[in-house]
């Protein structure tokens, strides 16, 4: 087909020149001249002496082709098939055939937003008018795009299964079932279940009558409880009762003794005069003493304390044994324990071994106060002391090179880095790393690869960037304020060569490309 693409200000248009060969069907020109056809692009029928033109606005939208080169989500592909589906129903609506719709991705244009779809009809009369296989069509498109792996991919089985299972294509039964598939995108909530009057309603509470006598609610006590124990102790008031331990009752206090039991039996104070006297005497406590106090608790008191003085010295006198070093050994106080004792300044002498072999044993290292020098050279790695080579093993620093290098691991030899090119943004210097096959930009965030939000004059699908064979292509996506190389507009659906250094200007944004 013989299109070319042409801009007038902010306006983008495929156009067709018609040929001599050409036959056109005045009444499908017509149809398409003077009515807005859903789904069908707007068409413009220019002649100029004896050449013929037909123009079609595609401002602002990209080629459905363009649109799937890269991963395709569920209401992208359910919109764009809405829109051809609807295109094809319109053109049956004003009398338009089937086989002057342009069924070809590269002519079927979207908006990448709203992913409004139009068709480009071309009113030619062929001479072996045919049909166009719908069928094979979406098929294809199927087939040969590649989904979003990131959402639920069953819609795509379900497409599939429908295309499949039709024996003749019906384009309004192909539109109800992705409008299911559409309308499934929508989260129905569960309806809110509101409780009845009953169940809201507050229990009713029964009024006392004073006439009824109350009767306490008892509760059931089993046997093995303590508290039943307790309560058949006290039923009978005559018999004695019994101690019973509540497990649950927190221990008290012992009381004091009453005043009328009988002393303690105490030894005749002229035996306190001695040691031996009071060893035979129960021992008396300062706290008794103080509750029964007399002469001669007193004086038993005072025997025991002098008889327990004298028996102090005695003890202290004898020398106590002190175990050092290994556990279970006992050392007396002049041996040497083999580590240094605070406040002393002498060294245990080192124990020598009584086996003398060959091989020598590392003394134990001891610890010194080590403050490092700055200019000091750093100790080589154990690996190189070696003599061993130092590549395998070693980490290298990844982005230790300039951004949008790529740092290369090897074995400690100097490799040459892979170098990408990219777009340096003159408003921030901020690099722009090309790193794919075909580099979006605009302002389209769930479209594009590089997204410009603070500047209204770039296009939500702007510019892309394809990268073949080493160079860098840059192609205008139908853009409304287009692109410019080194000052001059370049057209639309075009690829452009990049070269390093060249001035790219999208809108009024500014950037230079790079290589290295």
């Amino acid at each position: 087909m013989n299109f070319t693409y042409d801009t007038h200000g902010t306006k983008t248009y495929l156009v067709y020149e018609i040929t001599s060969e050409d036959v056109l069907d005045a009444i499908s020109l017509g149809m398409l001249t003077n009515n807005s056809i859903q789904g069908l692009a707007q068409t413009i029928f220019n002649q100029l002496d004896n050449s013929k033109f037909i123009k079609y606005n595609i401002s602002s939208k990209v080629s459905v082709r363009q649109f799937f080169t890269s991963t395709v989500k569920r209401k992208q592909l359910v919109g764009v098939f809405i829109g051809i589906v609807d295109a094809m129903l319109s053109a049956e609506d004003y009398m338009i055939a089937h086989d002057m719709l342009m069924l070809d991705l590269d002519y079927i244009y979207a908006d990448v937003s709203s992913y409004e779809t139009i068709l480009i009809c071309l009113p030619i009369v062929r001479s072996e008018a045919s049909c166009p296989d719908l069928l094979t069509f979406f098929k294809e498109i199927m087939f040969n795009t590649q989904f979003d792996q990131s959402e639920n991919c069953s819609y795509v089985a379900k497409i599939i299964s429908h295309l499949n299972g039709s024996k003749v294509f019906s384009l309004t039964d192909f539109r109800k079932m992705l409008l299911e598939i559409k309308n499934g995108d929508e989260i129905k909530r569960a309806p809110v279940v509101q409780p009845s009057v009953a169940q809201s309603a507050p229990p009713q509470i029964e009024k006392y009558n004073s006439s009824q006598p109350v009767q306490p609610q008892t509760t059931p006590v089993t046997s093995a409880s303590p508290v039943s124990q307790v309560v058949a102790e006290y039923k009978n008031p005559s018999e004695p009762k019994q101690e019973v331990k509540n497990p649950f009752k927190a221990p008290t206090a012992p009381a004091p003794a009453p005043s009328n039991l009988p002393r303690r039996p105490i030894k005749s104070p002229e035996r306190t005069e001695t040691a031996s006297m009071t060893a035979g005497a129960e021992k008396i406590s300062l706290f008794y003493l103080l509750q029964h106090y007399n002469k001669e608790n007193a004086a038993l008191y005072k025997a025991q304390q002098e008889a327990a003085k004298a028996e102090k010295p005695q003890k202290e006198a004898t020398p106590k044994k002190k175990t050092g070093g290994k556990p279970g050994k006992t050392v007396t106080p002049n041996e040497s324990v083999g580590f240094l004792v605070p406040g002393r300044s002498e060294t245990a002498p080192k124990p020598q071994s009584p086996v003398q072999t060959n091989m020598s044993i590392p003394s134990q290292p001891q610890v010194t106060s080590y403050t490092p020098e700055v200019s000091s050279p750093q100790a080589p790695s154990p690996v190189e002391s070696r003599g061993q080579a130092a590549g395998f093993g070693d980490t290298t620093i990844l982005g230790g090179g300039g951004i949008g290098e790529t740092t290369v691991l090897g074995a400690g030899k100097s490799q040459d880095q892979v170098q990408l090119p990219f777009l340096l943004r003159e408003r921030n210097n901020e690099r722009i790393l090309l790193n794919k096959p075909v580099f979006r930009i605009g302002k389209e965030r769930s479209y594009v690869d590089y997204f410009i939000g603070d500047n209204s004059a770039i296009s939500r699908s702007h510019a892309n960037i394809v990268m073949r064979d080493g160079d860098c292509f840059i192609i205008d996506t139908n853009s409304t304020n287009h692109t410019f190389i080194n000052g001059s507009m370049i057209q639309s659906n075009v690829e452009t060569k990049l070269e390093h250094g060249d001035k790219v200007m999208l809108a009024n944004e500014v950037l230079e490309f790079r290589k290295y």
